[in-house]
């Protein structure tokens, strides 16, 4: 049986201007783990509703900004994984967290996602200043997240001594893709900009939900 993994990355949607940073692409534990939930959802074998409640994000732009032509880093948002093990749909939905901090009613989520995997231990993790990642985007973009797209994202060797690379590679660096499947996201075409096919669900009420 055909196994197939997907990426979703979320993030919100004010837009403004990133600043190129070495994040690292990572998803943590299981969500059902007893003591350090994550964001990887594993094998989806049914119909129980997964929920993740202990997410914060670092900007309040990532998303969007990831929709121009400048590409977008890929440290503002978060990445979350799951996999279907058949052809079969599968809900999403997004809210803002009313206790967070914030000023009221500014977070405004949006989702993408996509075919694909990220690099898995003992792999080093991707991140937007591997050589891998810089080689494979353009010259002068933010990063290598892209919201509308396909993507990719590289990441380091892995020495047989951690950081000496005179001890040789024991595992190659790797540029990890990712193939665009759709996007979701709450508000307006006011809320994103001008990127082409950004849209929204018409409601800035922090709650945005599909099926894909």
């Amino acid at each position: 049986m055909k196994s197939s993994s997907y990426l979703l990355a979320a993030a919100c949607a004010a837009l403004a201007t990133a600043q190129t940073a070495s994040a690292h692409l990572g998803y943590g534990n299981l969500v059902t783990h007893p003591t350090t939930p994550g964001r990887n959802f594993g094998t989806l074998v049914d119909t129980t509703p997964i929920t993740v409640t202990n997410q914060t994000f670092t900007s309040a732009f990532g998303w969007a900004d990831a929709t121009d032509a400048d590409y977008g880093d890929s440290h503002r948002g978060r990445f979350f994984r799951f996999t279907l093990t058949e052809t079969t749909s599968v809900q999403i939905t997004v809210a803002r967290n009313s206790n967070g901090t914030g000023p009221s009613g500014t977070f405004l989520p949006a989702i993408s996602l996509y075919a694909g995997l990220g690099q898995l231990a003992p792999e080093a993790a991707g991140h937007d200043g591997a050589a891998l990642s810089i080689s494979s985007r353009p010259l002068g973009t933010e990063g290598s997240f892209r919201a509308l797209t396909d993507w990719s994202l590289g990441n380091d060797p892995t020495y047989n001594t951690p950081g000496d690379p005179t001890s040789g590679v024991a595992i190659a660096a790797r540029l990890a893709l990712f193939t665009y499947i759709g996007h979701i996201a709450d508000g307006t075409a006011d809320n994103y900009g001008e990127a082409f096919g950004t849209m929204g669900d018409g409601l800035a009420d922090g709650f945005v939900t599909g099926s894909f």
